[in-house]
């Protein structure tokens, strides 16, 4: 087998005077620091701003501006995340005449939780309209209070909505009163 011999790599210059490598160096660093200065400077009457000549990057107005965006992104996510205080919820104040004739029969969903949520639904629809659901339905799809979510096939996506229902099925099994059965809630998903 020959062994392939290796040939100088091409450089990119005919000279191969180390001086001449200095020099040319020497003569793209003086360009460059010239680019530099001349940058540095405010570029009168174009309509663009230069950086002052002190070689500090950014300036006030670019600071502003960050602090601008995101004050805005904070404005804009504050009504999705934020508005309730301390994770508590306003709950909705049961209605008397409340029934489950709304809900939707559980057989029609194949899953066992989500049958038992429903089965949950149909039994307990007084207690139930009494409770906000923390899914925040009520902001994205009109939802008075947690029966509501079962009066469709949204409680049969959302975890949070068949947890709450079940447990306020099983602390009203346990003889909770409503205010109880809210409060319990509250801390398990008001965070």
């Amino acid at each position: 087998m020959r062994e392939r011999q290796r040939r100088p790599a091409r450089l990119p210059f005919k000279s191969l005077d180390p001086g001449a490598l200095c020099r040319g160096f020497e003569l793209d660093r003086d360009r460059e620091e010239k680019r530099r200065e001349e940058e540095s400077e405010t570029v009168a009457g174009r309509g663009r701003r230069g950086r002052k000549a002190t070689g500090k990057t950014g300036s006030v107005w670019s600071y502003a501006g960050w602090v601008a965006v995101i004050v805005l992104i904070g404005i804009a996510v504050y009504p999705l995340v934020g508005s309730r205080e301390e994770g508590r919820a306003e709950h909705p104040a049961p209605r008397v005449d409340v029934t489950a004739d709304h809900v939707v029969p559980a057989a029609s969903f194949l899953p066992h939780r989500t049958q038992r949520a429903y089965a949950i639904a149909a039994t307990v629809p007084g207690t139930l309209d009494g409770i906000y659901c923390y899914c925040e339905c009520a902001r994205h799809a009109g939802h008075r209070s947690l029966l509501t979510c079962f009066e469709s096939a949204h409680g049969s996506q959302c975890d949070i909505c068949m947890g709450q229902a079940e447990l306020a099925h099983r602390l009203l099994k346990e003889g909770k009163e409503l205010t109880q059965i809210r409060a319990a809630i509250d801390a398990a998903y008001g965070a």
